[in-house]
């Protein structure tokens, strides 16, 4: 969303970048959820703030950050783990001085009623807007996409609140000295559409037909070892495989024509870009996806169980510690192993899959968005 013109309505500004789809999908579903919530009473405002001060270098960092993540993660992860030592607040001769200055701008022409922050770095900024010692006018929210293990980044500038994912995060906080009182475990902002749906659509018992959905985001190599492994279990278990390559179809399509070719008697449906992931979650018995904070608790609030086959070192670690810990997925230790976990998963009377899809509703939240405008809009006395 683009800024607006001042209008009477509480303007809440929520700050995202597109490091990840993580934080640009909390934040573009807390706005729709912030509109239902106050009946269209409020006015909220979705900014990249790489985008409006760095439109080109923000642009090559968000490209770096995609590469990196999928070729050297080795690096990403040393690089994650230097940052987690580091306090952007202590140093105010300023590496982010082009978006300071560009979040002061947003905040002088259009005075917020909050400031809501799905990126770890922005409310380091805030600070830096007023006089030394003086709070900012309005709460600011910082939105936790990530779970479990949280960066010090997330935590080392002062918020008024902080929404996490789940309990185990709220005790990671807890950890590092944050205030209980401040801490709300909401959950992840997902859709919108799993909570209008909810109920809807189930997959069903396995016994009725094996559905799996699979997300194929991930190099091509790692995505032809997995297919390599799971195509003949597909074939022999009868499992009915829907694999979704959405902007990766142009680079993942002949990788995945040569498996299908391979292994004939496999049943594969082929879906490039979509905005139905709720029906197809909601549909499938399980889906291989790597462990996004999105995708995880999109996966969590349909039910549908995650096989997670990729974690990038750092942020995503917890979000598998989440599901494996609560029992209600599995992680996959490389592609070559995913023919096995989903044979044992899928085959027989498929019982500790039927385990984890109640597991998985139970730790689901599909109405994480809806309920975080509610307490957002508390926080600025408009509920």
């Amino acid at each position: 969303m683009a800024s607006d013109p001042p209008s009477d309505r509480p303007r809440i500004l929520i700050l995202t970048a597109g490091f990840g789809q993580g934080h640009n999908t909390a934040a573009r579903n807390l706005a729709e959820a912030l509109l239902v919530e106050s009946e269209g009473n409020a006015d909220p405002v979705v900014v990249d703030l790489f985008d409006r001060a760095l439109p080109r270098s923000g642009a090559a960092a968000k490209a770096l950050y995609h590469w990196g993540i999928s070729h050297l993660p080795g690096v990403w992860k040393r690089f994650y783990q230097m940052s987690d030592k580091m306090n952007p607040s202590a140093n105010r001769a300023d590496w982010f001085w082009g978006m300071t200055k560009a979040l002061a701008k947003e905040v002088l022409a259009h005075p917020p009623a909050a400031i809501v922050s799905t990126y770890p770095l922005y409310p380091h900024l805030i600070p830096r807007l007023f006089d030394e010692g003086e709070d900012a006018p309005f709460p600011v929210i910082t939105a936790i996409t990530d779970s479990v293990s949280i960066n010090s980044v997330w935590v080392s500038a002062p918020s008024s609140g902080y929404i996490v994912t789940d309990s185990l995060t709220r005790d990671h906080l807890l950890e590092r000295r944050i205030d209980p009182e401040s801490i709300r475990v909401l959950g992840f902002p997902v859709s919108l559409q799993f909570a209008a749906s909810a109920g809807e659509g189930d997959a069903g018992p396995v016994s009725g037909g094996r559905r799996l959905l699979y997300f194929a985001t991930t190099r091509r190599a790692h995505v032809r070892r997995t297919l390599a492994s799971l195509l003949p279990v597909v074939g022999q278990l009868r499992i009915a495989l829907t694999i979704v390559m959405g902007q990766s179809g142009k680079r993942l399509a002949k990788v995945v024509d040569q498996a299908a070719k391979a292994f004939p008697d496999a049943q594969i449906r082929l879906i490039g870009w979509t905005n139905a992931v709720p029906e197809l979650l909601r549909s499938h018995h399980a889906v291989i996806t790597k462990a996004g904070g999105a995708i995880t608790h999109e996966a969590l609030a349909a039910g549908c169980p995650p096989i997670i086959n990729y974690i990038v070192p750092g942020q995503e670690e917890g979000n598998a510690d989440l599901v494996v810990g609560h029992a209600c997925g599995l992680r996959a230790p490389n592609p070559d192993d995913m023919g096995r976990l989903v044979y044992d998963l899928f085959a027989g009377d498929a019982e500790e899959l039927e385990a984890m899809r109640r597991n998985a509703k139970q730790v689901g939240r599909p109405r994480a968005a809806l309920d975080a405008a509610r307490y957002i809009l508390r926080e600025i006395g408009d509920a």
